[in-house]
């Protein structure tokens, strides 16, 4: 809070008391509180005669003439002259400080220093070897075997747009921290894996990866040849099973609502290969068979 004095001279008991309760009103804004003192320094003084004060006897920063309504004000070295003119009102006064209060507290501008002259460093120059040289790379080859220079091999499939059909099973998901939020966004909209990497927070890497799995799992819609490649670590056979028969199916794509059992969203599930024995039984008691 920036504290200023206000101090009015040549006026009488009532004019003091109006100042006061004026002060009372508008004498704080914006990290600004002003005082009415009776005497001493002030930031801004209100002077009711026609005559300029003597600074010796009453200083101040600012200079504020109380005239009457015919009266003009005095000019003060080419500056527009801070001015109050009667009958006082609330308004011209809450005016008055906002005017002195740009003023007083106006930023200096602080030239910055001239920065000293930058002298050109001499260039050292470097042995080069002969063209061709036993142990160089060729001028004409150095882009092409820089790794850096190299354009990275495009993955098969990468950039078409694949969707989620069933919800994976948790065993998948719990290969990867990022892989539940990863599915929510399939299961919302079509993706290709630089969408899929910029809104999961994850690298192209992980995204390749995770979509890789769920291809091999025939959980996605559009993702032929997304199965061929690195992918996460292979599931348990008997995880997998388990995964097939907890996955919660999707609706189709293009299609609004919350995950239902929809028969649509069945004909998008593959059959699932035939399997016999310990698995069979578990598929029938599962009501999957």
């Amino acid at each position: 809070m920036t504290a200023l004095r206000l101090r009015a001279d040549a006026f009488g008991h009532f004019d003091q008391e109006v100042f006061r309760v004026y002060l009372n009103y508008v004498g704080r804004k914006a990290g600004v509180e002003w005082t009415l003192v009776p005497d001493g320094p002030a930031d801004l003084l209100l002077w009711g005669q026609a005559d300029v004060p003597q600074a010796c006897a009453a200083p101040y920063r600012l200079l504020a003439w109380v005239l009457a309504p015919e009266r003009s004000a005095p000019e003060q070295a080419g500056m527009p002259a801070l001015t109050l003119r009667r009958p006082f009102q609330l308004e011209s006064f809450s005016a008055l400080l906002r005017a002195a209060e740009r003023q007083l507290l106006a930023p200096v501008p602080v030239s910055a220093p001239e920065a000293p002259a930058q002298v050109p460093a001499r260039p050292i120059p470097l042995p080069s070897a002969p063209p061709n040289t036993p142990g160089t790379v060729p001028q004409g080859e150095a882009c092409a075997a820089s790794p850096t220079a190299a354009a990275p091999a495009r993955a098969a499939g990468q950039g078409h747009a694949v969707r989620l059909v069933r919800w994976p099973g948790r065993s998948l998901l719990s290969m990867h921290p990022r892989y539940p939020r990863l599915a929510g966004f399939l299961a919302a909209r079509p993706l290709d894996v630089e969408q899929l990497s910029r809104l999961g927070g994850v690298d192209l890497a992980t995204s390749l990866s995770f979509i890789r799995t769920l291809a091999r799992e025939n959980l996605l819609t559009g993702g032929e040849g997304w199965a061929t490649g690195p992918t996460a670590p292979a599931l348990n056979p008997f995880d997998a099973v388990v995964e097939r028969a907890t996955a919660r199916p999707l609706s189709p794509a293009g299609s609004p609502g919350p995950l239902s059992r929809s028969p649509a969203a069945a004909t998008l599930r593959p059959a699932a290969p035939p399997v016999s024995g310990l698995l069979a039984r578990l598929r029938t008691h599962l009501g999957l068979a």
